[in-house]
C-alpha cells in the first residue's frame, strides 16, 4: 500500500485530499493502535457498500490489517464530472459498528 502524507496525491484523475483531512485520516489509523493496514483483499468487497446519491457515489469499504479485517472503513465519496472523475474524502477512517 501507498503511505502517502497526502491520500489521493500522485493519482492523476483524482484531486488530492486536503491536507487537514489528510492528517486526520493518518491520526485515526495511528490511534487505532500498532497495525498495519495492507491492501483490502477481493473478499471485502462482500462486506462494503457503495450508494448512488444523484450526484456522487458514497461509498464505505473494509479496512484490513495483517492479522484480517478491521473494525475500520474508508468513507468516501466519489464525484464524476463531464470533464474528469475526482475523488474527495469527506471523513477520516472510522471506527466500524457491526
Amino acid at each position: 500500500m501507498r503511505r502517502d502524507a497526502a491520500i489521493g496525491a500522485g493519482l492523476p484523475p483524482v484531486d488530492p485530499v486536503p491536507a487537514e483531512i489528510s492528517q486526520e485520516c493518518l491520526q485515526a489509523v495511528a490511534n487505532y493502535g500498532a497495525v498495519t493496514l495492507i491492501t483490502p483483499p477481493d473478499e471485502s468487497w462482500n462486506t462494503s457498500v457503495a450508494l448512488w446519491f444523484g450526484d456522487r457515489w458514497r461509498s464505505l469499504v473494509d479496512l484490513w490489517t495483517e492479522e484480517g479485517r478491521s473494525d475500520l472503513v474508508l468513507d468516501v465519496d466519489v464525484f464524476c464530472s463531464a470533464a474528469s472523475r475526482t475523488t474527495s474524502s469527506s471523513f477520516p477512517a472510522a471506527p466500524r459498528s457491526d
